[in-house]
């Protein structure tokens, strides 16, 4: 009997009996025997079950996003270390500087009424001085100076400040992903605020060569307002003797004279943190009216010289 001839197994190889993950394709009837796959029928070289091709680039896949994760996570850690060559911090103190100019001016507008000392404006303005940590994560702050430079009136009535702000940081590392680090900065403005007129206004004007001024300590406030002191003064002679009167009768408040349409008016204003007003008018023909407004509430104008000759006067 012959030998059976021996196939060649550097070409094919022959499939495990127990078709593990390979169902036998059924031969369909009046196809030639021997065709379709069969258990044990042999496979080409190099040939990989799909479920296995599926492991391998599943494990792949696993170990690039591992690597990936451990990149982030050690470049999140070395960026945010305190290092040299950050940048410099004078934009964010620039931005807190505008922050502070926005501030101060809106509490000017909103509180100062006519006839108010302007010397209030430097106070509010000067106690806006000291630390702003804005919210940052570690609570570093910016240290915010506000100076006064002088204080005026143009009409007697309104109030104009000059004030030198200076804003410095020590640096700021932000620990979040994205996040912004500097180093350590500062700004410096000085501006004229104008409040108690028609055109209120803030502008920057010219630090050079300019002192700070200290600003005197606001007067206690010396109880109610006297209705009946007011009165007596306001019969003097002549406008500038009433005012003088005004002064020496209330010396612990703000007093204010003017002339509106033929009246003569006095108001004298009691500040914080007690605030409350009161005007005297006196007509052409010498009739006296006092009144006073109880309460004073921001942005309004219940101490001007027109609500004490044409009212109302708040409270009344």
């Amino acid at each position: 009997m012959a030998e059976p001839s021996r196939v060649n197994s550097s070409l094919r190889r022959r499939a495990p009996c127990r078709c593990v993950g390979l169902a036998a394709t059924p031969r369909l009837e009046g196809s030639p025997a021997g065709s379709g796959r069969r258990c044990g029928a042999s496979l080409p070289l190099g040939t990989v079950p799909t479920r296995a091709r599926a492991a391998r680039v599943a494990r792949g896949l696993a170990l690039l996003l591992s690597a990936a994760l451990v990149a982030l996570v050690v470049g999140m850690t070395s960026g945010c270390s305190v290092q040299t060559g950050l940048p410099s911090g004078d934009r964010a103190a620039k931005a807190e500087l505008k922050r502070l100019q926005v501030s101060v001016f809106n509490e000017a507008s909103s509180n100062f009424r006519r006839g108010f000392d302007p010397v209030v404006l430097a106070r509010w303005a000067t106690n806006d001085s000291g630390t702003s940590p804005q919210g940052a994560e570690d609570h570093t702050p910016f240290d915010d100076l506000v100076e006064a430079l002088s204080w005026s009136s143009t009409d007697g009535a309104d109030g104009v400040v000059d004030l030198r702000m200076s804003v410095t940081t020590i640096g700021y590392e932000d620990h979040t992903f994205g996040g912004e680090s500097y180093g350590p900065g500062s700004a410096q403005r000085c501006v004229r605020i104008h409040v108690g007129s028609a055109d209120e206004s803030v502008v920057t004007v010219d630090c050079g060569g300019r002192t700070p001024v200290a600003v005197p300590a606001a007067a206690k406030p010396a109880g109610p307002l006297d209705e009946k002191k007011l009165l007596h003064v306001m019969g003097g002679k002549s406008l500038p003797a009433i005012e003088a009167a005004a002064r020496k009768a209330f010396p612990t408040q703000s007093v204010t004279a003017s002339t509106l349409d033929g009246y003569w008016v006095v108001v004298v204003v009691r500040e914080a943190p007690d605030l409350a007003c009161m005007g005297g008018s006196r007509d052409p023909d010498g009739k006296v009216k006092v009144s006073t407004a109880p309460r004073i509430r921001p942005g309004e104008g219940d101490c001007g010289a027109d609500r004490f000759v044409y009212g109302p006067v708040y409270g009344h």
